[in-house]
């Protein structure tokens, strides 16, 4: 058995909130049963009995002395010299830890393989004729035709009187013309021209498009980059008049596009990449198509901040969000402050700050934002209570007539009070090694925190003993303090 030797005081470790070990100068003691099942830890305290109590006079009894103490698993075990003491082992229930994060997302499953080819659609419907070709040019002129017939002679004049023949009068004149004769035949129709060469100018395709004021041209080689999920102005840039302009789908997960001569909208439903084309028609006919390639990023959400509720001002706590590939988390915190790694990051740890005085808490809010590589984000808020911080307290004992007690000098079987400044949102508890009662939760008065106690050797002998108090707030996180007591007879 390990002796616990009597010291100027007896040096105590409190172990969850309210537990205790005794420590000393003669060794450690083994747990085994220790505490028993209802959380108590007991010991045998020695004080030799004197000749008139059956005892012997010497003080020493082998390796022990007066004071020794030793942890034992029941009471039933200490001997007829020494006194059974019992101590409150079991402290207050700790905070739940957190929640584990999320397991990795299992890898994605092997393809199935291609189907068969279809069979081949029947052929569509023939297009409208083209049309007409320009007038061909006039044929050359016909032949002239023949000249008409000779007008008739004119009538022979009346024959002059025979006279004397007389010279040979003069001849007569030219009689008038005869009238024209008809029109001859038209000439047979010259040949056929040759047909003319219709003419006609191709339409250009569309260059360019905006999609939220960003300019990109036809067969982009840089994708158009878009947030899933969100709604995008889409523009043809310099549109020409009399063109109309049609917008279509090539692939991917593109539902929103609403679009109409030259503007429109577009949206993608998921993350990924996708293409979309513009066809421009004027009177004859569509001309080439124009396609942009594009990819979409998976939208931020707003994170689940895990993190504890009820905070004690000034301790580190913990704070998490679960991570996200592709995405940054910034946080921001009012009432504390960010110490681990910095307020970036999936997870950091952060101190409490400030509260009330009075005892009631104040709140903390912690506040992380999600960004995603193109900047669009998704933020959550968090509140907690932060609760005044418990501290070490000077224990003053004075004695029933009202002395103040000096060097933890008492005197066994006489009245004690012992007393701590009591402060607004705290409890007090105290424990007493040497003397009754053991342990009580004593009185609080305006601020005063007050403890009665009778110490006690349990024998003639004086002894060592020892006073804790134990303050706590209002969430269960305390400090304690002692002062050694040396108890005469």
């Amino acid at each position: 058995m390990t002796w616990w030797r009597r010291s100027a005081f007896i040096r105590y470790a409190v172990v969850g909130a309210l537990g205790f070990v005794l420590g000393g100068t003669g060794g450690i003691l083994a747990a085994g049963t220790i505490p028993g099942a209802n959380g108590l830890l007991t010991a045998c305290y020695y004080a030799p009995l004197t000749n008139s109590q059956g005892g012997g006079s010497d003080s020493n009894d082998g390796h022990r002395r007066p004071g020794d103490m030793r942890l034992v698993t029941d009471a039933s075990q200490c001997q007829r010299d020494e006194k059974a003491i019992t101590f409150n082992q079991q402290g207050p229930k700790g905070d739940a830890g957190l929640t584990g994060a999320t397991g990795p997302t299992g890898a994605t499953g092997v393809a199935g393989a291609t189907g068969t080819t279809g069979p081949t659609g029947a052929a569509g419907s023939a297009g409208p004729s083209g049309p007409a070709g320009a007038v061909g040019a006039t044929g050359a002129t016909g032949a002239t035709g023949g000249s008409g017939a000779s007008g008739s002679i004119g009538a022979t004049g009346p024959t002059g009187a025979t006279g004397a023949t007389g010279a040979t009068g003069p001849t007569g004149a030219t009689g008038p013309a005869g009238p024209t004769g008809p029109k001859g035949p038209t000439g047979p129709q010259g040949p056929t021209g040759p047909t003319g060469v219709s003419v006609v100018t191709a339409l250009e395709p569309v260059g360019a498009i905006t999609v939220a004021s960003n300019s990109f041209t036809r067969d982009n080689t840089s994708p158009i980059q878009v947030t899933a999920g969100r709604t995008y102005a889409v523009v043809i840039v310099s549109p020409a008049a009399g063109i109309t302009y049609s917008w279509s789908v090539a692939s991917g997960a593109v539902t929103g596009l609403s679009a109409s001569g030259d503007s429109g909208t577009l949206a993608v439903a998921a993350a990924g990449s996708f293409t979309i084309s513009v066809t421009a028609t004027d009177a004859t006919g569509p001309g080439a198509i124009s396609q942009w390639t594009g990819l979409a990023y998976a939208a931020p959400l707003p994170p689940v901040i895990v993190a504890p509720a009820l905070l004690t001002s000034g301790r580190s706590y913990p704070a998490s969000v679960a991570t996200r590939v592709g995405f940054i988390h910034q946080w921001q915190i009012t009432n504390g402050t960010v110490t681990n790694p910095s307020s970036a990051g999936d997870s950091i740890a952060f101190v409490a700050g400030f509260a009330d005085p009075s005892g009631t808490p104040r709140v903390l809010i912690l506040a992380v934002v999600e960004t995603n590589a193109l900047g669009d984000t998704a933020s959550s808020v968090a509140a907690a209570n932060v609760y005044p911080a418990p501290v070490a307290e000077t224990i003053t004992v004075i004695t029933a007539g009202a002395t103040p007690v000096v060097g933890g000098n008492v005197t066994a079987g006489t009245t004690h009070s012992a007393s701590v400044s009591a402060r607004p949102g705290m409890s007090y508890q105290w424990f007493l090694v040497g003397g009754t009662p053991p342990s009580g939760s004593g009185t609080v008065a305006g601020s005063v925190a007050r403890f009665d106690f009778v110490p006690s050797c349990g024998g003639p002998a004086s002894c060592a003993g020892s006073l804790l108090v134990n303050e706590v707030n209002a969430i269960g996180d305390s400090v304690v303090s002692s002062v050694s007591l040396n108890i005469a007879p």
